[in-house]
């Protein structure tokens, strides 16, 4: 690689954040900021990392920062937003998403975090309603599918849950979530060996996600009383 690309360790950056590796992340986000101190981007991933440490403050100083080197208006609110809805302010995070969009009307990723608001504001119809709107756009953002999964289970939708997990595994989302929440629509269904399957695959994503286990000893308990 280049050493003066700033782009090379941003990007690189970027994949080692989607993996979770948020300290390899912020290395590579630092050194992209050292070649180029005007480069946004590389701004955005610190805030990005920060805000998954829980160090909000500085996550949103780094957006700040991004902001005034010329990043989209439509990426700064969608970032802002994505602070608030971590700290629990999801009014403030709703106001920022919507701004997002007045920038950008094809901004999906907005779209479907306006649905996960409503998803946590108990409102499932307007998720789901929301949900659909990003995948309008795109149809390929499996967190779209994915959300959309957890608007239909949470209104006993089951069977179509299940149908929009599968679609969000498909496209490559690959977290036990979406495994223990599939699983759990089969339960539902009294599908018990599918539920099983399910619950030892986000086992398989991360061993000590103890939902998982007591739910695979529930769903053995319903075998036996069948």
């Amino acid at each position: 690689d280049n050493p003066n690309d700033a782009k090379a360790y941003y990007i690189r950056g970027v994949a080692y954040l989607e993996s979770g590796n948020l300290s390899s992340a912020m290395n590579d986000f630092n050194v992209a900021v050292e070649i180029d101190g005007n480069y946004p981007d590389a701004y955005l991933g610190r805030g990005a990392v920060y805000r998954r440490s829980g160090e909000h403050q500085q996550a949103l100083y780094e957006i700040h920062k991004a902001s005034k080197l010329g990043m989209r208006e439509s990426k700064y609110y969608y970032s802002l937003g994505l602070v608030y809805n971590d700290v629990g302010d999801l009014d403030l995070a709703l106001k920022h998403y919507s701004e997002a969009i007045r920038y950008d009307k094809r901004f999906h990723q907005a779209y479907t975090a306006i649905g996960t608001i409503y998803w946590e504001k108990g409102d499932y119809v307007l998720a789901a309603h929301w949900c659909e709107k990003a995948l309008e756009i795109n149809n390929n953002s499996r967190d779209a599918w994915y959300n959309l999964g957890l608007a239909y289970q949470s209104m006993s939708h089951y069977n179509q849950a299940v149908a929009y997990y599968t679609i969000s595994i498909t496209l490559g989302l690959n977290i036990a979530k979406v495994y223990y929440n599939r699983g759990g629509c089969y339960l539902k269904i009294g599908d018990f060996e599918k539920a099983i399957d399910n619950f030892e695959m986000a086992l398989v994503i991360q061993p000590d996600f103890t939902p998982a286990i007591k739910a695979i000893e529930h769903a053995e308990q319903l075998i036996k009383e069948k």
